[in-house]
């Protein structure tokens, strides 16, 4: 797929290993301040507010940039935030409240960084090779952020606290210096139109609703998210308490959820032209649908485990072909607000399904969510078998009119 898809790739993996290192010592260095839970968790939801509060503006200023020059400028941004933390910590002037600002700066970064990345791909590599580029693309995302990254970060905080900050730093700066040597100019083709920004962000929303495919696409994640949070919010009390499961144990089950995301994002270019890429999401629907029942009901260990790596499997298929999709059928100037605002919707839906996957394993045991979940996820795969049809028909090209 070409030099600068290979830049792209190795950009995105060392700083998704940065990103999985943080996720381990950025908990940690504020757990030294404060035993909390609230304060704690708290991280997490600084790190995912930004999706709410600032996706639809990023999408508009990505559609507004070079995009390439939008990642690289991140990328330096981000590094110094990590850095200049790192150097507080060696300083001793560093706090909870410095932690709390890092996590809200790399959130905002996420969003602009990840929705350029989306919408850069299909000048990159070409509309014949999305499924193939976001499949190696989600694959290292994975490997980096769940298998290698978190106990990196973990070892490195305990040898020198400022260490897997300083490498989170070094990985955005060899990020920037690989997109930065891509050539061709990113930068959309607007016409001389000038609009404002809050009529940018109202097309943006006013396409994805009035496009009946991308449209249910974004549905289908909002649900399919909602049905599932249960399985990433509660894992460790099911492990734990209903499956007997230690630590050990609780980490093996999130593994298989891993393997089976990895062999998911490769195989999902595969998959799509072997049953075509309608079917094949109608068939990763179902096949969530069937792991969050099996998980539900499963009575042993290795029965959840299965469980668990085929809902990886199912969900990065869905990933790949839906990403990939958007960016085949969504004209160029509008691909960056578009990005944005389904990953909006998507997102939204996980702290809602969250919240009511808790309410309802309180009052119903552990189990109810998952099945809740199945029974959801399977009642979205008969309705898009009513659309798998139509998915042959959109453009191949990603840049016609609007």
């Amino acid at each position: 797929m070409g030099k600068g898809f290979a830049r792209i790739w190795l950009a995105s993996t060392g700083s998704n290993l940065g990103d999985g290192v943080v996720l381990a010592a950025l908990p940690l260095l504020g757990a030294t301040y404060t035993s909390d839970p609230l304060l704690i968790g708290g991280l997490t939801v600084a790190a995912g507010l930004p999706w709410l509060g600032f996706s639809l503006v990023s999408g508009a200023l990505v559609d507004r940039l070079d995009r390439r020059v939008v990642m690289v400028a991140v990328d330096v941004l981000r590094a110094a935030a990590v850095g200049m933390l790192a150097l507080a910590v060696v300083l001793e002037m560093d706090s909870l409240v410095w932690v709390y600002i890092v996590m809200v700066l790399l959130g905002i970064g996420e969003t602009l960084f990840d929705t350029a990345a989306q919408t850069i791909l299909p000048a990159v590599v070409g509309p014949d090779n999305l499924e193939a580029a976001n499949g190696r693309l989600f694959a290292a995302q994975v490997v980096t952020n769940q298998f290698i990254g978190p106990p990196l970060g973990g070892f490195l905080f305990a040898v020198a606290i400022p260490g897997p900050l300083l490498l989170d730093a070094v990985t955005f700066l060899i990020s920037s210096v690989l997109l930065a040597t891509i050539s061709g100019n990113f930068r959309v083709d607007r016409g001389g139109i000038k609009t404002g920004l809050g009529a940018e962000i109202a097309e943006g929303l006013s396409y994805l609703w009035n496009q009946r495919i991308i449209r249910s696409l974004a549905i289908g994640a909002a649900v399919i998210n909602f049905g599932a949070a249960g399985t990433a919010s509660l894992s460790v009390l099911f492990a734990t308490e209903e499956l007997g499961l230690g630590p050990v144990g609780y980490g093996v089950l999130l593994g298989a959820g891993a393997i089976g995301s990895v062999l998911g994002s490769m195989s999902s270019a595969k998959v799509t032209t072997a049953v075509g890429r309608g079917n094949a999401l109608v068939l990763s629907i179902f096949l969530i649908g069937v792991s969050l029942f099996v998980i539900g009901i499963a009575p042993a260990p290795i029965v959840a485990g299965i469980g668990f790596g085929l809902f990886g499997y199912a969900s990065d298929v869905w990933n790949v072909i839906a990403v990939s999709h958007r960016q085949r059928a969504v004209p160029d100037r509008l691909l960056g607000r578009l990005n944005a605002a389904y990953r909006l919707l998507a997102y939204g839906a996980l702290p809602l399904g969250a919240l009511c996957a808790g309410g309802l394993a309180r009052y119903q045991g552990l189990r109810a969510p998952y099945l809740a979940g199945a029974a959801s996820v399977v009642a979205l795969a008969f309705w898009f078998l009513t659309l798998r049809s139509e998915f042959g028909s959109l453009p191949a090209e990603p840049h016609g009119a609007a």
